[in-house]
Formats: structure tokens, C-alpha cells, sequence
């Protein structure tokens, strides 16, 4: 089954295409997943994209979404996790168990290098607006467990949902056919 693994840092997992940014942490892949993939359509049974998309940049998450739907074959699964910001924001707000430090690293990155940094607060309402809209089903939102401030969300390839503008156009252009 042939699977892939985006943004993987040091977690590279067996029997998957592992990709990263950093050639440093020596992936199968290198490449940024804020531009096109170098992958044929319906390559994957699976893609996974771990504690990543926080690091991104929101305005690519859309596109980063369309990309993974696009490498899926049909009825293929995504599965992405990210920490759940209301509630680690909340856990640092209250210094849950005394560790202030750690939630702080919940909400912007442990800083350890260049990409880790967290640049967008995750929730997960919009995570699955944006899924529907690109074209998954099934959308399962889980805590992630043990660590319930972070959130793993399950989810299907099936065809994309139509937009305002092309349900208009394809009335549009069913009138035109009439005339």
C-alpha cells in the first residue's frame, strides 16, 4: 500500500515515500509542500501530515489540502494532527501542571531551527471546512490520544464539492444548451 508521509522531520516511518523541507533530516523526498507535489495524481492509498501544518502559513493550507487530495486515489485516507490551539491555550493560560514552558511550545514551536516555529493556530471547525470544500468525507476529529490538546483528524478522498461560481456556471450553461 503505498503511503506518504509529509513534513517528517526525524519521524520518518517505514514502507512510506518520506518527505521534508530539510535535507538535514535525510527524507526520501526533499520538498516544500507549499508548491505543486512532483507526484502523479492517485499515487497513495495514504498520506499522513503529522504536527506540521501549524508550521505552515495559513493562506497555503487550502492549496496544501488540494495537493493531498490530488496524490489520494480514490477512497484513500488523509490523516493530519495538529496541537488544538483553544485548548492549549487555555492549558497555558492556566499553567496546566505547573508547565507553563511546555504549553508555550504547544501554542509557538519548540524554536529548535528555522522551521520550528508554529505561524497559525489550529482549529479544528475550519480544518474540516476546508477538507469538505477540497473534497473529503468521512471527516473523523479525534483527540489525539494520550495528549488530548492535540487533535488527529481521519478523512476520505471523494470528488470535490462544487463552488457558488460553478453551480451558477453550469446553470448558465444548461440554459445556453436550451436555447
Amino acid at each position: 500500500m503505498p503511503s506518504l508521509n509529509l513534513c517528517c522531520g526525524r519521524n520518518k516511518l517505514k514502507d512510506c515515500d518520506n518527505v521534508d523541507i530539510n535535507e538535514k533530516n535525510e527524507p526520501d523526498f526533499v520538498y516544500d509542500i507549499r508548491n505543486v507535489f512532483p507526484v502523479e495524481d492517485g499515487k497513495y492509498d495514504e498520506v499522513f501530515l503529522f504536527h506540521s501544518i501549524e508550521h505552515i502559513e495559513s493562506k497555503y493550507h487550502k492549496f496544501i489540502f488540494r495537493e493531498i487530495h490530488r496524490v489520494l486515489k480514490t477512497g484513500g485516507c488523509f490523516y493530519i494532527s495538529y496541537p488544538e490551539f483553544e485548548r492549549i491555550a487555555k492549558n497555558w493560560l492556566e499553567n496546566k501542571q505547573g508547565r507553563r514552558e511546555f504549553w508555550g511550545w504547544t501554542i509557538y514551536g519548540r524554536q529548535e531551527n528555522q522551521f520550528d516555529f508554529h505561524v497559525h493556530p489550529m482549529y479544528s471547525e475550519e480544518v474540516k471546512a476546508q477538507l469538505i470544500e477540497v473534497g473529503f468525507k468521512d471527516i473523523e476529529i479525534k483527540p489525539e490520544q494520550p495528549d488530548d490538546f492535540n487533535t488527529i483528524v481521519k478523512c476520505v478522498k471523494c470528488k470535490p464539492q462544487l463552488t457558488y461560481e460553478e453551480v451558477l456556471q453550469n446553470d448558465i450553461d444548461k440554459v445556453q444548451v436550451i436555447a
